[in-house]
């Protein structure tokens, strides 16, 4: 009998340790997935901070490019509107009113 206990001691320790061996061999895998995937993102993160920092760069070239075309457009409104006073200082008296007329249509545009 005791030779029986003894024997059935040993199959359950035994089945026992082939549970525990297949638990640790999954926490392993899963801990081997985990580290995987933390590594993918951690890439995944330094992808997107560097298109972050592009379009950042981008940006700010397109506002120097608005302000640059913003400075242009109110260079090219001042020679107009100086070729229109030109224009009315040289028209005689009686053509005054009309292009004065053009000249403020100008303008506003």
């Amino acid at each position: 009998q005791k030779f029986d206990a003894v024997e059935k001691q040993l199959v359950a320790l035994a089945e026992e340790h082939g549970g525990t061996k297949v638990k640790a061999s999954q926490a392993v895998r899963a801990r081997e997935s985990l580290e995987r995937d933390g590594r993918a993102q951690v890439e995944e993160l330094r992808g997107l901070r560097a298109q972050v920092d592009e379009l950042k760069v981008a940006g700010m070239r397109q506002e120097r490019k608005i302000t640059l075309l913003q400075k242009e457009r109110d260079g090219l409104k001042r020679i107009i509107a100086s070729y229109d006073e030109e224009e009315i200082a040289i028209k005689p008296a009686g053509a005054e009113g009309a292009a004065s007329a053009a000249a403020l249509t100008r303008v506003k545009e």
